[in-house]
């Protein structure tokens, strides 16, 4: 497994090293959220060995274009920037699936949720439903 996360950030850093592309100016962001608790898991973007939190994240078209300290985050503010005070709440940005496997649903359809009554007649009444 070592030997995989090795090999994958050389190749990173290679292509890293080997883009020809120009620099191109950071864009402006959409979206500023600040002042947040914000886990990044990218152990890469961070100095700081283990040090995967940042207090900002900037939004530009609906994807993330940075993520960083307040004040390297503000630097993207624009005039039409809507800024979000997080006040210390988590993030965690991310891909969420949402899915289902075929059985598991058909099975799930066949249970009666019976959590929560308080009498026969209420179990009665969620089984008739």
């Amino acid at each position: 497994m070592k030997v995989f996360f090795a090999l994958l950030f050389a190749t990173i850093l290679g292509f890293l090293a080997t883009s020809s592309a120009p620099a191109q100016k950071p864009a402006t962001a959409d979206v500023i959220f600040s002042n947040g608790d914000i886990y990044t898991g990218a152990y890469f973007l961070f100095p700081k060995k283990g040090d995967v939190r940042a207090q900002a994240i900037a939004v530009s078209q609906g994807k993330i274009i940075a993520v960083g300290s307040n004040a390297d985050i503000q630097k993207l503010k624009g005039p039409k920037t809507q800024v979000i005070d997080l006040a210390g709440h988590f993030v965690m940005p991310g891909f969420n699936d949402a899915h289902t496997h075929l059985g598991s649903a058909g099975f799930a359809q066949l249970n009666v949720e019976l959590v929560g009554t308080k009498s026969l007649a209420d179990m009665q009444q969620r089984i008739a439903a």
